[in-house]
């Protein structure tokens, strides 16, 4: 009489070949999710970075009088806003008087050691 294991009597064999395939689609699982996570959090969004950075506009900035060409151009009126916004920028070079700034020096050149500097190609075997 042959003892054939019910089904609800089945022995389970662990190997570690079986271990290993469930480690990694534990971590193949975890990726899975982490990427949904990120897409939808990251991507998610209604705000775009390029809306952020532009500053708040009004009229006098869409049309500015000195940029009749953009009138007719592809040019959006936030990308012209912003564009017309670089105009006023202006740079403070205060710091370069600055006595702080004035103390620092410049190590652009290297110190020359004297000695040996190595082999004349580096390549060749010994």
């Amino acid at each position: 009489m042959a003892i054939i294991p019910s089904e609800k009597n089945q022995i389970s064999i662990q190997t570690p070949e079986t271990k290993k395939q469930k480690k990694l689609f534990a971590v193949l699982a975890f990726v899975v999710i982490a990427i949904i996570l990120v897409l939808y959090f990251g991507f998610g969004s209604s705000d775009s970075p390029a809306e952020n950075i532009a500053p708040q506009m009004n009229e006098n900035m869409l049309m500015p009088q000195n940029a009749q060409g953009l009138a007719g151009s592809d040019i959006s009126a936030k990308s012209a806003g912003a564009i017309m916004s670089l105009e006023k920028t202006v740079l403070d070079f205060g710091i370069l008087t600055n006595p702080l700034f004035q103390v620092l020096k410049d190590f652009e050149s290297l110190a020359d050691i004297p000695g040996e500097k190595g082999r004349s190609n580096p390549f060749l075997p010994y």
